[in-house]
């Protein structure tokens, strides 16, 4: 990469014509991305990308969603993906705040994520970035 102008990064919504593109990075590390295509799109998706000189250098895969008793939007947020390349510069965070404010203008107050608790790097990251613990305690049931 040569000099990085965080001024010339762009963030705007994922479209429908993106999908394809997004899914295929191969530095993104996306596990099931047949899923991830057909869940994206529609009035509840809330994902945005970042583009460095028309060059696709991040994403975040989010979505609103209504849950718990009473019902309450929030904003789950799937995975965030930057290029190697490009992490260390702020764009993950970049991708946050534009989504952070997009789910302002929605009345959204809760932006949630899920980390496995041994995941230490990750968790460092979302802290770092504005995330804490949340008092929604996660309960899992196995199928067997």
């Amino acid at each position: 990469m040569d000099s990085f102008e965080k001024n010339a990064v762009k963030i705007r919504r994922l479209t429908l014509s993106d999908v394809d593109t997004v899914i295929s990075v191969d530095w993104a590390k996306i596990p099931d991305k047949e899923m991830v295509s057909s869940q994206r799109g529609g009035r509840f998706d809330a994902s945005f990308i970042a583009e460095f000189h028309g060059i696709l250098v991040g994403f975040v895969l989010s979505r609103i969603i209504y849950v718990g008793r009473p019902m309450t939007g929030i904003c789950q947020l799937h995975l965030i993906a930057v290029r190697p390349e490009y992490q260390r510069h702020g764009i993950g965070a970049m991708l946050l705040d534009r989504l952070a404010a997009y789910c302002k203008e929605l009345g959204i107050q809760t932006m949630r994520t899920i980390v496995h608790e041994d995941n230490a790097e990750l968790l460092k990251y979302f802290q770092d970035v504005g995330f804490h613990p949340s008092k929604i305690l996660n309960l899992d049931r196995s199928v067997e």
